[in-house]
């Protein structure tokens, strides 16, 4: 229980940490006055905003379940783990 806490943390500060380094490189080029964008690229960055809600909503329930001691710790985090899996299997 305590080691899947442990993995589970990890890979959440692994992801915040490349979400957040993406995200300052992306800041700069989206400030351009007048950009056009094209079809695949909005639809690129709605993918990963919607990719990147999920894993705060199942990272946000594996902290509640874990801090509050519920049951479901375990379902839980398996649920974020296996999120993250499908995720580093994209293409």
């Amino acid at each position: 229980m305590r080691k899947t806490l442990t993995i589970g943390m990890m890979i959440a500060m692994v992801l915040f940490t490349f979400a957040a380094v993406s995200f300052a490189g992306q800041k700069s080029d989206m400030m351009g006055e007048g950009m056009m964008y094209s079809k695949s690229a909005v639809d690129l960055r709605m993918d990963m905003r919607k990719l990147w809600e999920d894993h705060i909503t199942y990272t946000r329930g594996f902290i509640i379940s874990s801090v509050a001691g519920l049951d479901d710790t375990g379902k839980v985090a398996e649920r974020l783990l296996r999120k993250t899996r499908t995720t580093l299997e994209m293409p």
